[in-house]
């Protein structure tokens, strides 16, 4: 059971809890990120974890979780998701996967949780790390890039610019850790170390979280979080699924509404006409915002609130992540269709479905949005984004319309953000002597082929510019033909993983 108990103090609490949790802080937002997967929550006093603004202690998350879901061939369900509110439900586990055997052990080989880099750091570093006395900051020299090849993990895992182009992270040398925004927090974890608290059997997922903040002024309020899916398991999943579970309390828990846009991928939370203090929380007054979560890279499937059944078995949480009941039944509208959205229209609208013309009565709300991943296959790699967004109107539904335009400037800044870490996320291995690689033609029209001398079965990828998977397929004797006449003209990321390394090559469509 949750407690609503009085707020921490953002210095103390964060820096108390240092080896256990990280904050992303660096705009007006600020929330904690815990080791166990479980996000913006406050595990010291059971409290909420994302304040903003973060000066006036007022808060806007008491907990969330991504859960991660498929079938195996069997039909049997696979689920890593923690309960968002107690350490002894985890599923996730600091450190990476070993490649071939999915494995994992604590404490993490990488010897740390938690990589806090500043966009000010690196500027730095690249100007002065030729310097004589020059030492290399913590944060840059801990980077995460490399995996022990010895104990058999990926050698490439954190994302870094490699200025002298060796393939090895040498900050000495000028090599320096790629982060989005203007300052980020990276961890790493897995599904693997021990027995799921949820009761779910685990995938063999390396779940590689980065979230990220920056200073221009039009994102003071926003947080982005992007996570690097690795499937180092060696089982496909199907109808695999992706959500964000969250207990939203804004401000005062028990005064809240929830809704969502179908067009803009977004759920969001909102407040009755006045958001009073209450159970020790500040509360926003008489004008009171709306937040929400924003899928910026997939198509939300489904959003519902999810009331207890975060206690439900994995079987019943996979059913409502996939936008049904427990018991698999469809939601039904007001008007008595079948729907995986609740509440899909904007309070404001007299005439549609929302809390406000269902009747709802204002109260604690809990919900769960999720995205279709499809097919999860072994080896994969899929990239998901997301941005926590927030707006304050003059009242309670005018908060909602302004957050609405607000999802669209966030939507459109991460449409034209270019940024090569997720490019170097997908990282390139120098190729084993006596190993030949041609893929070709580049550019190409209607086909690509690849031919590779290396032994045994390849796995070979193509990833669009927003990190989405558009072709997987296996390459057994060598050579494979790709049929390309559906993509779209653009640059691509062909990635080839197999028992000696990853390869990668950027390919253009004309």
């Amino acid at each position: 059971m949750k407690f609503k108990m009085l707020l921490f103090m953002i210095a103390g609490t964060f820096g108390a809890q240092a080896q256990l949790s990280d904050t992303i802080s660096w705009n007006n937002a600020a929330g904690i990120v815990n080791s166990n997967g479980i996000f913006f929550h406050n595990a010291q006093n059971d409290g909420p974890g994302y304040a903003l603004p973060k000066e006036e202690l007022k808060y806007l998350i008491h907990s969330s979780a991504f859960w991660f879901s498929g079938k195996d061939v069997n039909g049997q369900v696979k689920f890593t998701g923690p309960v968002f509110y107690a350490d002894s439900t985890a599923d996730l586990w600091p450190g990476p996967l070993v490649t071939m055997t999915a494995t994992a052990s604590l404490p993490s080989p990488l010897g740390q949780e938690f990589w806090d880099v500043s966009r000010t750091e690196i500027e730095d570093h690249i100007q002065h790390y030729q310097d004589a006395g020059y030492t290399v900051p913590a944060s840059i020299a801990s980077w995460p890039a490399h995996g022990d090849q010895s104990q058999q993990y990926s050698y490439y895992l954190a994302p870094f610019v490699d200025v002298d182009g060796d393939g090895n992270y040498m900050p000495e040398n000028g090599d320096y850790p790629c982060i989005k925004g203007d300052y980020a927090v990276y961890t790493i974890l897995n599904d693997k170390v021990n027995v799921h608290g949820s009761g779910g059997d685990p995938i063999g997922i390396e779940a590689h979280f980065m979230f990220y903040q920056f200073e221009e002024p039009e994102l003071q309020n926003i947080t982005f979080m992007d996570i690097y899916l690795h499937n180092r398991g060696t089982q496909t999943l199907y109808d695999f699924t992706v959500s964000y579970a969250m207990d939203g309390d804004l401000g005062n828990p028990n005064d809240d509404f929830v809704g969502c846009d179908t067009l803009r991928n977004l759920g969001y939370y909102y407040n009755d006409p006045v958001d009073e203090d209450a159970l020790g929380m500040n509360g926003y007054g008489t004008a009171p915002p709306a937040f929400g979560v924003v899928s910026l890279n997939h198509t939300m499937r489904s959003f519902q609130t999810l009331k207890q059944e975060y206690l439900a078995s994995p079987v019943e949480k996979y059913q409502r992540m996939r936008g049904y009941s427990v018991s698999g039944a469809p939601i039904i509208d007001a008007d008595g269709n079948e729907t995986t959205f609740e509440f899909y229209d904007n309070p404001n609208d007299a005439a549609g479905w929302s809390e406000i013309t269902a009747g709802s009565a204002a109260g604690d709300r809990t919900s769960i949005q999720s995205v279709d991943m499809d097919v999860l296959t072994p080896f994969s790699l899929h990239k998901l984004s997301y941005a926590i967004v927030f707006a304050q109107g003059q009242d309670n539904l005018s908060s909602v319309d302004r957050l609405l335009d607000v999802c669209d400037s966030v939507q459109a800044f991460y449409d034209q953000y270019n940024n090569e870490c997720d490019f170097l996320t997908l990282s390139t291995g120098e190729l084993d002597p006596g190993e030949q690689l041609r893929v070709y033609p580049n550019p190409f029209n209607d086909v690509i082929r690849v031919e590779f001398t290396a032994a045994g079965e390849q796995q070979v990828e193509i990833f669009d510019l927003q990190g989405k998977c558009v072709y997987a397929g296996t390459m057994k004797s060598g050579k494979i033909e790709i049929d390309t006449r559906h993509f779209d003209p653009g640059t691509y990321l062909l990635r080839i993983v197999g028992q000696s390394g990853t390869r990668t090559e950027l390919m253009v469509r004309r």
